[in-house]
């Protein structure tokens, strides 16, 4: 038996039941595809996020990614990460991969130190925010 949505609608809202939900809009694959190109194979992130315990304490994490494959090559977590301990983080992976020509790093007090500053040649491993 067939039953038409309009002759149900009004029983089930007298109810209080749920209505139809609309399905989401879906995007073409190509409109996906279209930012690969911009995004070039010598570029990391590197990020610093924090969150808090229930007790308060502070629990950071420095994170470092490799911006085309979205492979994570480091994460570093502690309550504390001072700029000396994100350069040794970041020499340890130069150690075993060759290095970006870019690291895009955000604005943190970890990111603004000298320690950052005196990390090696800037067209190599150095931040285009601190040349």
């Amino acid at each position: 038996m067939t039953v038409n949505h309009k002759r149900v609608y009004r029983p089930c809202r007298a109810e209080g039941l749920a209505g139809r939900r609309k399905h989401r809009k879906r995007f073409s694959v190509g409109a996906a595809n279209s930012n690969a190109t911009s995004i070039s194979a010598d570029r990391a992130v590197m990020d610093l996020v924090s969150d808090a315990l229930m007790d308060g304490a502070r629990l950071r994490a420095f994170n470092v990614v490799d911006d085309f494959t979205r492979e994570c090559l480091a994460i570093e977590v502690d309550t504390s990460i001072p700029g000396l301990r994100a350069t040794r983080v970041l020499e340890r992976i130069a150690a075993v991969r060759p290095s970006p020509k870019y690291l895009i790093c955000y604005n943190g007090p970890e990111f603004t130190g000298s320690a950052i500053r005196r990390l090696g040649s800037p067209p190599r491993r150095g931040c285009p925010l601190h040349p």
